[in-house]
């Protein structure tokens, strides 16, 4: 797997919400991310971030958006 790092110094990993990973540090510049356990697909969530609400996962249609806002506390 390759990592690019944009010019604001971020990391692009190609890993997908709902995957586990395990971390492992060699040094201190270097982090090894390994897949272990890849999700098929990850179940939309809304949460709150920030102050903000936010949907965390897969995209979704507008009646499960109206769902989950109806669910939410």
């Amino acid at each position: 797997m390759t990592t690019t790092v944009d010019q604001k110094h971020r990391a692009v990993i190609p890993f997908k919400p709902g995957d586990v990973l395990e971390i492992e540090q060699q040094s201190p510049d270097v982090v090894i991310l390994k897949r272990t356990k890849r999700v098929k697909s990850a179940k939309t969530k809304l949460v709150r971030r920030k102050g903000r609400l936010v949907f965390v996962g897969e995209p979704i249609t507008s009646q499960e958006v109206k769902r989950l806002l109806e669910d939410f506390p």
